[in-house]
């Protein structure tokens, strides 16, 4: 089975952009992948408030994530990732890897962005 990672824009986001991670990630299983997605990763690791109130921990995850997506075969990039550094940063693994790119132009769900911080 073909592993798919999710990135895109969290932090900066509506409930951290859940509703547009639920939607891929419901999505690409609808189609066969197994996918792999930063909340599901988090959850692993605490909460949400947890995660974003302990920068060590959040770096942790942020590790972690990385060492799945090398696991990947693909990434899907959700609408806003170029404004997102995590997801920049993502992109730039995946190129490495030579990895399958999925930009997704738009989505059901919509970002909908709290101010202009980047993630």
């Amino acid at each position: 089975m073909k592993r798919i990672y999710i990135a895109g824009p969290m932090r900066g986001t509506k409930d951290l952009n859940r509703a547009v991670f639920e939607e891929l990630t419901n999505y690409y299983r609808s189609q066969g992948w197994s996918v792999e997605s930063p909340f599901e990763i988090g959850a692993r690791f605490g909460t949400d408030q947890e995660l974003l109130e302990n920068k060590p921990l959040l770096l942790k995850v942020m590790e972690f994530e990385e060492q799945t997506l090398r696991t990947c075969d693909a990434i899907a990039l959700l609408p806003g990732w170029e404004r997102s550094l995590g997801a920049t940063q993502e992109l730039l693994v995946a190129l490495q890897l030579k990895l399958d790119i999925f930009p997704i132009p738009c989505t059901k769900a919509e970002t909908v962005w709290l101010d202009n911080d980047e993630d």
